[in-house]
């Protein structure tokens, strides 16, 4: 399997779906319409997610091979995350509802085998494996949806996420899961360009919702920890980013009582995430979103940088240097700004 024929067709397949689903967005009225928890001033479709879903399963279904039951797992429910996402563009429904299908497709995918592999192999640790698993699937899946709300930024953050999980899989040989990584990149890529810089064309829930589930599902069928449960830190640095935002904005919201129990959280709309504070810095949007992807690449290689580091000491060097980035994060988004 050539990944970078893999890497050219899903790109070439996604740019030109996505002019076509442009279309029928607009032809089916599939639109976004301004409000005031969004950016956009004019009403843009939601289709662009189908074109990256249906160039990454042309592409791996007819130019990857060597799947199993796993792989076909993550192609079902995937699936049925995107399907969900597309029937909330099409006719809304609740936030409650879209919860249950992404934890029934995080149940399929855990059932066909997928799991962290790190605590002790006995009932408590399978267990335990088990419900990290179906967390960190919905979480991530929601995290995504959370951070589509300037253009590019979930479509970057998920091609830059995927290009460090890719170079990590074809550095120890995990040659499946290279490939279907290179044609998930792919895929975001050629959509990419008509959502950053034409802005004309969005993700949609069905798209945002499909990559970060995908992603995360891909994420759990890598082998990381080649040498320590420590190295599992490695996907929770690349994936820093969207797990950031999902949290940090999580507890604001709780604690200025913005939301008062779980249906709220789920439902509330607001410009309080953490795109959104970045552009009030004087960034404006395009410029937040180019700083969220160099935080994404230094983040990305700290992750590389602990997989090749050695001894405790490097280690640590390492999550504090990590970990102090969100600090410093966290003040810069937390300053009083002006506007003109």
């Amino acid at each position: 399997m050539n990944t970078g024929l893999v890497l050219i067709l899903a790109f070439i397949l996604s740019f030109v779906l996505t002019p076509l689903f442009f279309g029928i967005g607009w032809r089916l009225k599939i639109l976004d319409y301004p409000k005031a928890d969004k950016v956009h001033a004019q009403p843009t479709p939601l289709t662009g997610g189908i074109a990256i879903f249906l160039a990454f399963f042309i592409v791996i279904l007819f130019a990857v091979d060597g799947f199993d039951a796993v792989h076909k797992a993550l192609f079902i429910s995937g699936a049925i995350v995107f399907i969900s996402g597309l029937v909330d563009d099409i006719k809304p429904i609740t936030a409650v509802k879209r919860l249950i299908v992404q934890c029934l497709a995080a149940i399929i995918l855990i059932y066909a085998g997928a799991s962290f592999t790190f605590l002790p192999n006995n009932m408590w640790g399978t267990a335990g494996e088990m419900a990290l698993t179906f967390f960190w699937l919905v979480g991530i899946t929601n995290a995504f949806n959370y951070l589509d709300g300037l253009n590019g930024l979930a479509s970057g953050v998920a091609i830059i996420s995927a290009l460090f999980f890719f170079i990590f899989a074809s550095a120890t040989s995990q040659v499946v899961l290279a490939c279907m990584l290179i044609a998930f990149l792919g895929a975001c890529a050629g959509f990419f360009p008509y959502n950053f810089f034409q802005g004309k064309i969005f993700l949609g829930n069905s798209g945002s919702g499909w990559i970060g589930f995908t992603l995360a599902g891909l994420a759990v069928m890598g082998d990381w920890a080649l040498r320590s449960p420590v190295d599992l830190i490695m996907p929770i640095l690349i994936f820093g980013v969207p797990i950031f935002d999902m949290v940090n904005t999580t507890t604001v919201r709780i604690l200025d009582k913005k939301t008062k129990n779980m249906v709220e959280l789920l439902t509330y709309r607001g410009k309080d995430h953490f795109h959104h504070r970045l552009t009030q810095t004087g960034l404006g949007e395009k410029g937040a979103v180019l700083f969220i992807y160099v935080i994404c690449v230094m983040l990305g290689l700290n992750g590389l940088l602990l997989q090749l580091s050695h001894g405790i000491v490097n280690i640590v060097i390492i999550l504090c240097v990590s970990t102090m980035f969100f600090f410093l994060i966290s003040f810069l988004i937390k300053q009083p700004h002006t506007s003109k």
